[in-house]
């Protein structure tokens, strides 16, 4: 992993960090990447973590992950469960939100992910010390387990590449700024 991060996202293929919570499954994925970027913060906690996660989405976004529910309801593969963006802390292990679910949560970040016919994935969400603010590192593994899944993540996969980066620069100015909804802050005093 980059042991100088920077304040623009840094996309790694074929690596996880060798803290990461997707490490700890024991499990091995055809596939998977780590994109991290310094945040100027070092009080972040894992529920803003999640929730800047999915607050740091663009519109356009939004609309393909709608889009991609249309479509996959076709083939009875998974579908994203309610927004999201709507949905408040606390966060539990077993949750779901989105398509998305909560596995672990701890001290240093959040696991989550999905097991389907066609495929497997996890996405954790880490924050690493950093003398002058958090690493925060999103790493996604898959495993595909059929050609549904290949031809799946062969259509995902660019875009997932493209979209990390952005959704990051998204997460550094949510929680920098603490720019979630009140109603997120409230609920977790």
């Amino acid at each position: 992993m980059d042991q100088n991060p920077e304040k623009k996202p840094s996309m790694a293929y074929g690596t996880l960090p060798d803290n990461s919570m997707i490490r700890e499954e024991g499990r091995d994925f055809s596939y998977v990447d780590t994109c991290t970027v310094l945040i100027n913060r070092q009080d972040i906690s894992n529920w803003e973590l999640l929730a800047g996660f999915f607050h740091s989405t663009p519109k356009w976004f939004d609309f393909l992950a709608k889009l991609r529910d249309r479509v996959v309801w076709f083939f009875r593969l998974k579908t994203a469960s309610g927004d999201p963006k709507r949905i408040l802390p606390p966060y539990l292990p077993g949750q779901q939100i989105g398509f998305f679910q909560v596995i672990k949560l701890s001290d240093r970040g959040v696991l989550l992910g999905q097991d389907d016919k066609h495929l497997d994935f996890r996405t954790s969400l880490m924050m690493m010390p950093h003398p002058t603010g958090t690493v925060l590192a999103v790493s996604t593994a898959v495993e595909t387990k059929n050609l549904l899944g290949r031809v799946y993540f062969a259509i995902v996969g660019p875009i997932h590449r493209w979209m990390v980066p952005v959704l990051l620069k998204g997460m550094v100015r949510v929680i920098e700024e603490r720019a979630l909804p009140p109603d997120f802050y409230a609920n977790t005093k």
